[in-house]
Order: C-alpha cells, then sequence, then structure tokens
C-alpha cells in the first residue's frame, strides 16, 4: 500500500511539473527570455554597487575586513532576491539591500566595539551579530505582520515620518563624508567634490523626470568610464591610484565565498548579540519603512488586491532566512519592482524569468569571490552613498514643502538636524517625542461643539396653545442647548468648561442648558471631573443642567462620580430633554397645561372639544362616518413601514396625549417630531396620499375617531380635514428641518449657531473654528433666493414664464410672490407647479389630486404659493380655467395612437374644446409637441 501511495504522489508531481514546464513554453519565448535579461541588468548594478558601499559602513574603523563584507551581502541579496519573490503575492517582488537595517546592524557593530572583549572576542562577536541582528530585525518585522499592526505605523503623522526619513537621508550623507574625508594633510577635497557633483547630478536629473534608479546607474557609470579614461590618458597604474588616495589603500585579495560561515565559535560572547538601546529605535524606522514599501506595491504594482499584513508577515521570513544565511540585511525594492512589472508588462512568467536571472548571477558573482573594491574609485563608493542619501533628504524634506504646514516644516527640519548634531537616534527619540505631542495637541484643538441654539429657534416638537406659544417665544432665551462631538479627554475638557462657565456667567435669562452627547464617542474621567465642576457652577447660578443622549457606559461612569442631584439630570433624548425645559418655563409662568381629560360618560365632552378644533358640521360628518374608540397608554397607532393605512384616527383635543416619532436608525432611539393635546391626524399621509414618515403612539390614556380613508375621501370634509392634515404634515417637517440643522453643524464648517447664540462665540474661540450661519427660518422673501438656471438638456424657458406671458410680469411680482410662507395650507391658497421642460409630466399622480379642490397639490415638484387676496377677477378667472384644464388633461380620456408600442409613443390626451381656447393653457402647450388637443 505504501509503494502504491508513494508512486501516485510521483505520478502527480510528474504530471503537475509537465503541465507547467509546458504551460511556461507557451508563455515565454525569445523576446521574454530577452527581455528578462535586460532588466535583470539595473537590477545587479542596484545590488553589487551597494554592497561594496554599505560594506564600508559597516566596516568602517572596525576589524572586519570589507570585501569579506561584500561577499556575505551578495550572498544575502541571492536568497532575498529568491526567497522575498516565491514568498510574495506579487510576483514581480524585487529585494535589495535595506540602508535602514544596515544602520541598525552598524549600532550593533559599534557596541561590541565598546566592550571590554578582547579582540578574538569581538572578531568572532561581531561576525555572528551579523547574522543574528539580520534575522532579528526581520523576524520583528514578520511578527508584526502576523500580529496584524501595520496600522501602527499609522499613528505617526506625517511630518514625523519625512523627519525620520530625511533623518535617515542625513545620516547616509554623514556616513558618505567621514569615508572620503581627508585622512591627512596630503590628501585634498577632489574625492569628495566629485562625489558632491555626482549627488547634485542626480538630484538634477530626477528634477528633470529621470527615475531614481535609472539616475544612480547613468551617474555610476559616467563617473566609472570618465574615470578609467583619465587613468588611461595619464598612463596610472593600480599602485599609483592607491598612493594618490583614489582606490582603497589595501588591495584586496579573492576571498573564499564559505569564509562568509567560519569564525570561532568558542569565543562568541552571546550576550553581546542582542542589540542595544541606540539600536531598537533604528529598527523600528527600519520596520516602518519597510511596511511603505509593502503598501506601495500593492497599490501600484498588485494586479489583485491582498493583505498587507500577510505580505509582511512573508517578507518578514524571507528576509530573516537570508539575513540568518547570508549576514547582511535585506528588503524589498519598491523602485526596481516596479521597473520590472513595466518591463513584464503583465507576463508573470517574465518577472519570474527576470528573478532567477539575476539570482543565477549574484550566485556567479559570490562565487567567484571577485574584489570589487580593488577597481572601484572611492569617490564613486562614497558618492554613491551621497546619492542615496541626498535622494532621500531632497523627497523628504524640500518635496514634502508644499504638503505640510510650517509647524510640520519645522517639525522636518528638526529632526533633521537633531540627527545631524548628535546621531540617528536622537532624531528617531525626538520624532517620537513630537509626534506623541503634535498627536495630542491636535486632539486637544478640535472643534468640540458641533451647534450652540437657543430655545428661541429650537424646540422639543410638542403642540401648545397660542398663550403658551407666547410665553416659550418670550423666554427662549433661558434655554440653550449645547451639542458636543468628538472623543472628550483632557486637552477638550479645558475648553469646554471655559465655554460653559462663560456662558453661565453672561447669560443672566439662562433657566436650563442641556448638554446634547450624541455625536460624542466616549468620556475620560477627567471630563467627569469638569462635569462635576459644571454643575456646582449651575446650581450656584441656579441653571438646571440636562445631560442628554449619553451612551449607557458613559451615563453609568458619570452616576458613580454623582453628577445627578438637584440641579443636573439626564433624559435619553433631546427632545425630552427641551420638553423637561420647556415644561419648566411654563411652570415657572404658571401656564401649565393640564393633562388630558379621561373620557365623558355620554361623549359631549369629545363632541364640543372635536367641533371647537374642526367645526360643528365637519365634527359631525366624521363622528358619522367613523366610530370612537378608547386606546390606552403606550399604543402604537400606526407602523411607519409601507403606506398608510386604509383607516386614520383622529386623536381628539383635551382627550388624548400623541406623539409622533421617526425612526433614525437601526441603534438610535426614534427622533420625537410632534407631541400634543390639541387633536391629530394619524397619521396625516394616509389622506395626503404619501408613504408614512413616522409612527404614532399614545402617550397618555386617549380618546380618537377611527374612520375609513375611502369613505373620508368621498365626503363632502374632505378639503377641511386635509387642510389640517397638511399643516400637521408641515409642523413634523418643520421639525425634521430644525434637527438637521443641527445635525449638520461641526466640521470645516464650524458649530452651528443662531442669532441668540452666535453673540457668544467670541467667549471662547478655542472651541470652535468659526461661526456658522444661523439656520434660514420661515419668513424669507422669495426675491432674495437666486434663480435657478435651467439645466443644460432642460427648455429654457420654464412653466413660470409661460403663466407670466399671458398674466403679465407685473402680476406675477405682485401677487404670485406676495405670499411666500411654504406653511400657508388653506382653501383660499392656489399652487401652481413650476413646469422646468418638455419632460416634465403635466399630468399630476392620482394620490396627489382631489376634484374637490380649487389648488393643485404635486408631489416631487417646487410650487409657488398665491394668495387670491387683492388678485383681479380676470386673473381668478384665467387661473381657475388653468386648474380645471390641468384636471382635465389628468381625468380626461386616454387614446392610444398607433405607435403605442414604441417606447417613444408620443402621449395624447383628450380634453374638452373649451378649456383649450384659454389664453394659459395656449401658453402652457406652445412648446410642447407631445400634448395634442
Amino acid at each position: 500500500n505504501t509503494s502504491h501511495f508513494s508512486k501516485g504522489i510521483l505520478f502527480n508531481c510528474h504530471q503537475h511539473l509537465r503541465w507547467l514546464r509546458e504551460r511556461q513554453c507557451m508563455m515565454l519565448q525569445g523576446k521574454d527570455i530577452y527581455t528578462a535579461a535586460l532588466t535583470a541588468i539595473p537590477t545587479l548594478l542596484d545590488i553589487l554597487l551597494p554592497s561594496v558601499s554599505y560594506a564600508q559602513i559597516l566596516a568602517q574603523g572596525l576589524p572586519l575586513d570589507a570585501n569579506r563584507v561584500v561577499s556575505s551581502a551578495n550572498l544575502s541579496a541571492m536568497f532575498a532576491m529568491l526567497f522575498c519573490n516565491l514568498l510574495s503575492h506579487c510576483p514581480y517582488t524585487v529585494a535589495s539591500l535595506d540602508l535602514l537595517a544596515i544602520f541598525m546592524m552598524r549600532e550593533v557593530l559599534v557596541q561590541i566595539e565598546e566592550s571590554d572583549l578582547s579582540n578574538e572576542e569581538k572578531v568572532a562577536t561581531m561576525w555572528m551579530s551579523l547574522h543574528t541582528t539580520c534575522f532579528l530585525s526581520s523576524a520583528i518585522f514578520a511578527l508584526l505582520g502576523k500580529m496584524r499592526a501595520v496600522i501602527l505605523s499609522g499613528y505617526l503623522s506625517y511630518p514625523v515620518v519625512s523627519g525620520l526619513m530625511a533623518a535617515v537621508g542625513v545620516a547616509g550623507v554623514n556616513s558618505a563624508v567621514t569615508f572620503l574625508w581627508p585622512q591627512d594633510e596630503e590628501d585634498n577635497f577632489l574625492a569628495m567634490a566629485l562625489a558632491v557633483g555626482l549627488s547634485v547630478t542626480s538630484v538634477v536629473m530626477k528634477s528633470q523626470g529621470i527615475p531614481t534608479n535609472l539616475a544612480f546607474v547613468l551617474c555610476f557609470t559616467f563617473g566609472f568610464v570618465t574615470f578609467y579614461a583619465w587613468v588611461f590618458v595619464a598612463g596610472m597604474s593600480g599602485n599609483d591610484l592607491r598612493a594618490s588616495g583614489w582606490l582603497m589603500e589595501v588591495k584586496a585579495a579573492s576571498v573564499n565565498p564559505l569564509l562568509v560561515f567560519e569564525w570561532d565559535w568558542s569565543s562568541v560572547s552571546y550576550w553581546h548579540l542582542i542589540p542595544g538601546p541606540k539600536a531598537w529605535p533604528i529598527c523600528f524606522v527600519a520596520a516602518m519603512g519597510r511596511a511603505f514599501g509593502i503598501t506601495g506595491i500593492e497599490a501600484a504594482v498588485a494586479e489583485t488586491p491582498y493583505s498587507v499584513d500577510d505580505e509582511m508577515w512573508r517578507q518578514g521570513v524571507a528576509s530573516s532566512l537570508s539575513g540568518l544565511l547570508g549576514g547582511v540585511a535585506c528588503g524589498i525594492s519598491p523602485p526596481y519592482t516596479s521597473i520590472n512589472h513595466q518591463a513584464a508588462k503583465g507576463n508573470k512568467a517574465v518577472g519570474r524569468l527576470t528573478i532567477v536571472v539575476s539570482t543565477i548571477c549574484l550566485a556567479l558573482i559570490w562565487l567567484s569571490s571577485f574584489p570589487l573594491t580593488n577597481y572601484l574609485p572611492r569617490f564613486l563608493l562614497g558618492g554613491l552613498l551621497m546619492m542615496v542619501g541626498s535622494d532621500m533628504v531632497v523627497d523628504w524634506s524640500w518635496g514634502v514643502r508644499r504638503r505640510i504646514d510650517r509647524a510640520g516644516l519645522v517639525t522636518v527640519v528638526s529632526i533633521m538636524l537633531v540627527s545631524k548634531c548628535t546621531d540617528l537616534v536622537h532624531g528617531i527619540v525626538l520624532g517620537v517625542v513630537l509626534a506623541i505631542c503634535w498627536a495630542n495637541y491636535r486632539f486637544a484643538t478640535l472643534d468640540i461643539i458641533k451647534y450652540h441654539v437657543s430655545g428661541v429657534h429650537f424646540r422639543s416638537g410638542e403642540s401648545y396653545s397660542v398663550n403658551q406659544k407666547q410665553v416659550l417665544q418670550k423666554c427662549g432665551r433661558s434655554t440653550q442647548v449645547i451639542g458636543l462631538t468628538g472623543f472628550l479627554f483632557e486637552g477638550v475638557a479645558l475648553s469646554l468648561s471655559k465655554y460653559v462657565r462663560e456662558l453661565v456667567h453672561g447669560s443672566k435669562e439662562l433657566d436650563a442648558l442641556i448638554l446634547d452627547f450624541f455625536a460624542c464617542q466616549g468620556i475620560t474621567e477627567s471630563v467627569c471631573a469638569h462635569l462635576v465642576k459644571l454643575v456646582r457652577v449651575c446650581a450656584n447660578a441656579q441653571v438646571q443642567l440636562i445631560l442628554c443622549n449619553l451612551h449607557p457606559l458613559d451615563q453609568s461612569l458619570l452616576m458613580e462620580w454623582k453628577v445627578e442631584s438637584e440641579w443636573s439630570e439626564f433624559k435619553p433624548v433631546l427632545q425630552e430633554a427641551l420638553a423637561a425645559a420647556e415644561h419648566r418655563v411654563l411652570k415657572r409662568e404658571a401656564v401649565m397645561h393640564e393633562p388630558c381629560l379621561p373620557p365623558s360618560m355620554d361623549g359631549t365632552g369629545e363632541r364640543s372639544h372635536l367641533e371647537a378644533w374642526l367645526g360643528r358640521d365637519v365634527a359631525t360628518v366624521l363622528l358619522d362616518l367613523g366610530e370612537v374608540r378608547m386606546v390606552p397608554a403606550n399604543a402604537w397607532l400606526n407602523t411607519e413601514t409601507g403606506r398608510a393605512g386604509t383607516q386614520v384616527m383622529l386623536a381628539v383635543p383635551e382627550h388624548s396625549d400623541v406623539q409622533v416619532v421617526c425612526r433614525t436608525g437601526s441603534m438610535h432611539l426614534p427622533a420625537s417630531l410632534l407631541r400634543t393635546k390639541g387633536g391629530a391626524i394619524c397619521p396625516a399621509e394616509a389622506l395626503i396620499g404619501h408613504g408614512t414618515c413616522g409612527s404614532w403612539r399614545a402617550c397618555d390614556c386617549s380618546v380618537v375617531v377611527v374612520v375609513d380613508v375611502d369613505k373620508l375621501r368621498t365626503s363632502t370634509v374632505f378639503a377641511t380635514v386635509l387642510e389640517f392634515a397638511l399643516r400637521q404634515h408641515v409642523q413634523q417637517t418643520d421639525q425634521l428641518s430644525a434637527l438637521y440643522t443641527v445635525a449638520r453643524g461641526g466640521g470645516w464648517h464650524g458649530a452651528t449657531f443662531d442669532q441668540v447664540t452666535q453673540a457668544h462665540v467670541a467667549a471662547a474661540p478655542e472651541v470652535m473654528s468659526s461661526a456658522s450661519m444661523p439656520r434660514r427660518r420661515r419668513g424669507f422673501k422669495v426675491r432674495d433666493v437666486k434663480p435657478v438656471e435651467p439645466a443644460p438638456g432642460q427648455h429654457p424657458r420654464s412653466g413660470s414664464r409661460k403663466v407670466a406671458a399671458v398674466l403679465g410680469k407685473e402680476a406675477i411680482d405682485e401677487h404670485l410672490l406676495q405670499d411666500s410662507t411654504p406653511a400657508a395650507f388653506g382653501l383660499e391658497n392656489l399652487y401652481l407647479n413650476r413646469l422646468t421642460g418638455n419632460e416634465k409630466d403635466l399630468v399630476p399622480t392620482q394620490s396627489t389630486l382631489h376634484p374637490t379642490l380649487d389648488g393643485l397639490f404635486v408631489s416631487d415638484c417646487s410650487f409657488v404659493s398665491l394668495s387670491m387676496a387683492g388678485i383681479p377677477e380676470e386673473f381668478q378667472r384665467q387661473l381657475s380655467q388653468a386648474s380645471q384644464f390641468q384636471r382635465s388633461l389628468s381625468h380626461g380620456t386616454h387614446a392610444d395612437s398607433v405607435n403605442n408600442d414604441s417606447p417613444t409613443a408620443p402621449r395624447r390626451r383628450y380634453v374638452s374644446g373649451e378649456l383649450l381656447n384659454t389664453p394659459l393653457a395656449k401658453a402652457l402647450l406652445s412648446d410642447d409637441a407631445d400634448w395634442k388637443p
């Protein structure tokens, strides 16, 4: 059985390899192999040239052989090129040496050099530390990916990240300057000047649109060819070049490739292999840089999206294996990954082949042990370091100057100066401290006030009598509402406390202060302490403090702090808090309304109150059509889902207490739009013909009259009942408008204020960005509103212009716009649809038109309120004819045309010829070709 099982596995593997080989042969052609070879050339140069320069960073001033470090770098790059591409989600991933990790390795080597170990122990520990440090830094990177901690890099502000990256560039330039600095008086600064020239040339080439990697290769090639052309013309030998300081002082011999694994294991001090405190900050920046590179590759190169955290884990594993085997840290290279992707042109096999070619070339170079340091001049090695460092400095300091503000630019420059004056570690520590302070300052200066309104313009939605409304309007300044937003912590608690204190001390009429926490994301213990102090301030000023819309956890925390007292209370929603403040005002002014009356024995009380509300005739007809019922408290009269039902309930005034609430989401409490004891139609949308906009419930034991909608529509009192229904609907809409206005506060628009509270804006300007305009109330003139231009596809001649052509412009200006109040829903008003072009249907729907009305109500259209008072009889007659004309269009006989099957067939309606002879009808039909008399 084992033999058959093994043969089956081998057969399946053979078939899979055969299929893969055939598929690769079909995908790869001669030009694809040529493309992969050309793409591998700059990739190899990107590894070989920095390997020599980075080896000088690691071996400078230390008892390490630079050629052996170069051999280790080539071996590490060979394994990293293969492992990083095979484990990556992106088939075009290219690996290269990691400068940030090399700085971390340098700190560990310096730490070992400064220890009290012997020379033999230092050398053995240093060679061992190259492998362990690479493995440890990459393992930490992989662990961060496994823990899905890539989001931690987002907690650093962009100026701090720019400063850290620029500081790394400064460290690279500083290493190049140290490497090229003259060692004695006989040396000159010519090598330094040439390196600076190469660096400046690469920066200029990049500013002209040449990619960074290509600019490096071109500068290096130009410098190398020019140098050896001068050597050939001058006839100088290698010894002359070394004596003059152009090449390294000591000629390096070929290094056995396997020597990278040889050191005295007995002399290794394992305790000194642990990185010191100066190395860990650099490891943090290195991990952040790798995370940025992976994120950039996934966004720009990946053909299908993948998890960045999983890619971090894969690349960390690949880098740890290559570093453990080779001894020099490597990571992915976003520039050369992009080059590989562009050269492959979407062919994954070509991208993989480029990696294979590069890996084979690196293996051959490593096995040959060719000493590159014997032939590369010092100014090229230092110039390459200077080009890399200056490129990072320019990109992350000068290149971001327009993307950040002045404070961010100061942060970048500060980190760079500290890194230059001290070292990279101090710059990193300064960057982290600045990030924490900058984030705390930004949070502390956020706008915490979403809106601040008074009881003059913002009500609870309860319906009151005329006398009570006058009292609330007169005493509206005594109630003020402050809406809070964001997360409340120590930074913003001081600003909020100062704002409220000045409001309480500066407003002599203030009687109730409401704090709305609906938009808050949480509070801290410091805010609770400040709220306790505010309760005392309000108690001393005899101001009732009401806290509403609190999260249950926040409310329980405040209760532990004993915030609730005689002068402070909690309310679940804002409408209840406003109602409590209004009842407090009415009670103080001795005009508080009594609770609803109990049901009478013979029904005379209900009839009398119903007649006082709707009229004797209307009440008689309604009582004949329907039946009187008693609804218990907290019973729902209708539901909000779906259209209105077939029955409507009329709450009897003084014998009912009903409330309509509107859903505001599955996680929020419903918003109260209207609560009244003076009678209501539940729901009013059943008569209007619109879907229900809320759910009605009885707040107390109530008496209602249940009437069938169809019977009511055919009765003679429908117009009167519809008038009250529309008025009630406007009250609900006005409350929704108020809620929407305060909900729009906050953000870059600033807080929302009204005419009363806007005077207090200057008291504490640090808590809001700017004062917003108070919301428009009813009563503004239509003539103050700029007319809306017709859309490009609309007919330029609107229906209002057609009406003006018949009635005259003066009549329109004088009579049509004299009453612009949108709440005038009486029978004495006539509403005309303002047509906007041929695309608009002239015929209203059956659900919005009733033949008993003189006016016309069309949904989803704009209306103009026209008062009949003062209009000449001729104009009234023509408007009446126009109303009859449009009703005839809606109720006229529809005749199918011969092209009725066509979707573009014109619609035809036949109406009486008398109405077509009116001037207004002719004007309305003048440009409508689809409407034929």
